[in-house]
């Protein structure tokens, strides 16, 4: 038995010298929770945004909605391919798709014509860009440097959104959309 002890001591110390010429920067990263849960809610934001304004640049008859739509589906593409990037080097996944609930309100819009869809649509982007908002002050306390910057560099971006979208919502003006 003490001969299985002073294996087991040995093998921990051959470990650890072994490890020893490795600095912090070498060793794999993990995401901590705060950081899975920024990941989760900040693409699962995105995907529900894109499926949204997908069916809106289909069924929407304001140019200024489908014009809103493709603009999110460009810069929520765009972010969510750089979360995935550094999801992945944390070692997580991302989720795919939208989540349960906007595919019910994907399925509601989807029925939906004229200026009855042009509201429903219009209010979901202002929800869920207050909401993606609140995910992205969030994510500028997270743990990992790589995800708090991603975060400080996407709130402007989200912000923006958010004010486009209740501007719409509340029938102004979006000629600076022209040039996006």
């Amino acid at each position: 038995m003490k001969a299985l002890s002073l294996f087991f001591a040995l093998a921990v110390c051959l470990g650890f010298s072994a490890l020893s010429h490795l600095s912090l920067a070498d060793m794999p990263i993990r995401a901590t929770p705060s950081d899975r849960v920024f990941i989760k809610e900040a693409a699962s934001g995105g995907n529900d945004e894109i499926a949204l304004s997908k069916i809106a640049v289909r069924r929407s008859s304001s140019p200024m909605i489908r014009m809103f739509a493709r603009t999110m589906i460009r810069q929520h593409s765009q972010a969510n391919a750089q979360l995935k990037l550094i999801a992945m080097s944390l070692g997580v996944r991302v989720p795919r798709g939208p989540d349960f609930s906007h595919r019910l309100i994907e399925m509601k819009l989807d029925m939906m014509t004229g200026a009855a869809f042009n509201r429903a649509y219009i209010n979901a982007m202002v929800k869920d860009h207050t909401a993606a908002d609140h995910v992205f002050q969030m994510g500028t306390t997270v743990d990992s440097n790589e995800l708090r910057s991603f975060a400080l560099n996407t709130l402007p971006v989200v912000e923006n959104h958010l004010k486009m979208a209740t501007d719409i919502q509340a029938g102004e003006s979006m000629s600076k959309m022209a040039h996006m």
